[in-house]
């Protein structure tokens, strides 16, 4: 990629890769013609039984029943780009809704982190206040 790469030409890139297999990543992109965009990047597994809401429980490991069938393609991880409200927050959140099909994050709760850096941006942009780095 170059420095004049859009975050579309990126986000292509990221789904030619098929799926990540390494630590999870939270990947924030912006480009030259002031696009955003945000990407979940994650070895989640897929289960046998497809049920979200995992996270941290022990599972029972002496049948099949919950053995991985292979790991999530990037396409199906979470991704947005340029959100109504004009930011994306990576504060080690929860960033997967709550009905997700995948258990990645489900064990995320928002940290009073994430609330507060949300609370002072949302004030600033109310304000007409203009943000940099």
């Amino acid at each position: 990629m170059t420095e004049s790469s859009t975050i579309f030409e990126v986000k292509d890139k990221l789904y030619e890769m098929g799926q990540w297999n390494s630590v999870p990543i939270n990947v924030v992109l912006a480009d030259t013609s002031g696009n955003i965009g945000y990407m979940l990047l994650s070895s989640s597994p897929i289960r046998k039984n497809e049920y979200p809401y995992l996270g941290c429980h022990i599972i029972d490991g002496t049948t099949t029943e919950h053995d991985w069938e292979g790991i999530v393609d990037v396409k199906t991880l979470p991704m947005g780009i340029n959100p109504k409200k004009g930011y994306y927050i990576t504060a080690n959140q929860r960033v997967v809704p709550e009905n997700s099909k995948f258990d990645m994050g489900a064990a995320m709760v928002n940290t009073g982190r994430s609330v507060r850096i949300d609370e002072l941006l949302s004030q600033g942009i109310q304000q007409g206040k203009k943000f940099d780095t």
